[in-house]
């Protein structure tokens, strides 16, 4: 995967994809389940939103995410 290959060598991650992550780890770490819904409402944005930028952090290979099921971080993220 060649997005991936270029997250050593240069950040390729905004403000708003770590604002993501972070607010995946604090659910997680709450020990709440990591929903869009829960996601959205962390983040104070619309699940459209949300459901857009979860699936940009898969790509990137950062969350491990399934439709209508909760997500999780992967070791890179």
């Amino acid at each position: 995967m060649a997005k991936n290959d270029s997250l050593g060598d240069q950040n390729p991650l905004t403000a708003a994809h770590e604002d993501y992550l972070k607010a995946i780890y604090l659910l997680k770490r709450r020990g709440e389940k990591v929903t869009n819904s829960a996601l959205a409402g962390e983040l104070n944005v619309s699940p459209a939103s949300t459901t857009n930028m979860v699936k940009k952090l898969a790509e990137l290979d950062l969350v491990e995410y399934t439709r209508y099921k909760s997500m999780t971080l992967t070791p890179a993220g």
